[in-house]
C-alpha cells in the first residue's frame, strides 16, 4: 500500500511544472523521460540551469563549457547550485535529452542557444529593445543553428548503430567548443546593438 501511494504521489507531483526541477534532480531520467516530450524536458531543464546559474549574458558571456564551468566553481556561492558536481549533472542531462532530438534536426537549437534566447526573453520583459536588434539577434542565431544541426546530425549518422567511442566525444566537444563561440559573437552583437 506504502508503495501504491509513493508512486501515485510521484505521478501526480511530475504533472506540475514547479516541480519539474526537483524531478530532474531527485528521479531517474528514464522516469523523466515518460512523463515529458523531449524538447519540454530539455527548455525546462535549460529554465532550470539558468535559474541556478543566477547569470546572464548581460554580467557574463562563456565562450565554452570549460569557461562556464570554471566561472561557476569560481563563483559557486552566487549561484543557485550546491556544488560543481550538480552543476555538471544537470548540464549532462541537458546534453543527454539534446539526443533525442538529433533525429529531427530542421529544429535543433544548441542548449547554450536555448539559454540565451530563454535569457533574452526575460531581458525584454525589463526593457525596451528594439525590434532590429532582436531580429539581428534571431536571424545570426538561427544561422548558427543550422550549423550546429548539421554538425551534430552529421556525427550522429556517422555513429547510426555504432557505439560512441573516445572520437565520437572528441569530435562532439569540438562542435560544442564552436557552438559556445558562434553563440558568443552573436550574443556580443546584441549587447551591443542595445547598449550594454
Amino acid at each position: 500500500m506504502k508503495k501504491i501511494f509513493f508512486f501515485t504521489a510521484i505521478f501526480y507531483s511530475s504533472i506540475s511544472f514547479a516541480n519539474v526541477n526537483s524531478q530532474l534532480n531527485s528521479l531517474s531520467y528514464e522516469y523523466v523521460n515518460d512523463n515529458l516530450s523531449d524538447v519540454s524536458k530539455k527548455i525546462q531543464a535549460i529554465e532550470s540551469f539558468n535559474h541556478k546559474l543566477n547569470v546572464t549574458f548581460v554580467e557574463k558571456l562563456f565562450e565554452s563549457e570549460e569557461d562556464m564551468f570554471l566561472w561557476i566553481d569560481a563563483n559557486l556561492e552566487r549561484t543557485k547550485f550546491h556544488s560543481l558536481a550538480e552543476a555538471k549533472s544537470e548540464w549532462e542531462l541537458i546534453d543527454k535529452l539534446q539526443e533525442f532530438e538529433i533525429t529531427d534536426n530542421s529544429s535543433l537549437k544548441s542548449a547554450y542557444e536555448l539559454m540565451i534566447r530563454i535569457q533574452i526573453k526575460t531581458l525584454s520583459g525589463k526593457m525596451m529593445i528594439s525590434d532590429e536588434c532582436k531580429d539581428n539577434f534571431m536571424k545570426h542565431s538561427e544561422a548558427h543553428s543550422e550549423i550546429y544541426a548539421d554538425q551534430i546530425d552529421k556525427l550522429y549518422s556517422e555513429y547510426r548503430g555504432k557505439e560512441h567511442d573516445e572520437r565520437f566525444e572528441k569530435i562532439k566537444a569540438i562542435i560544442k567548443k564552436n557552438d559556445f563561440i558562434r553563440m558568443y559573437n552573436c550574443t556580443t552583437y546584441f549587447k551591443q546593438c542595445i547598449g550594454l
